[in-house]
C-alpha cells in the first residue's frame, strides 16, 4: 500500500476534526497585535499559541485551565 500523501493526510484530519463537532477559525491580525500573543501565547516554531488564547479569554475566574 503507498503511502498517504500530505493532501491525503490533511483530509483525513480535516474530517477527523468535524466529526467531533471541532469548527474552524481563521482571522488576520496586525503585526503588533501578533507580537503581544506571541509573548504571552507562545506555540510551536515561533508560532501562537491560539487556543490557549482562546480559552484564556473565555476562561471563568476560578475555572481550571486544560
Amino acid at each position: 500500500m503507498a503511502a498517504k500523501t500530505n493532501t491525503e493526510k490533511q483530509a483525513a484530519l480535516r474530517a477527523e476534526r468535524k466529526a467531533e463537532g471541532q469548527i474552524p477559525v481563521k482571522i488576520w491580525i496586525t503585526p503588533e497585535l501578533a507580537e503581544r500573543l506571541r509573548a504571552k501565547f507562545p506555540g510551536s516554531k515561533g508560532g501562537i499559541d491560539i487556543l490557549a488564547a482562546l480559552e484564556a479569554v473565555v476562561r471563568e475566574p476560578g475555572e481550571e485551565t486544560r
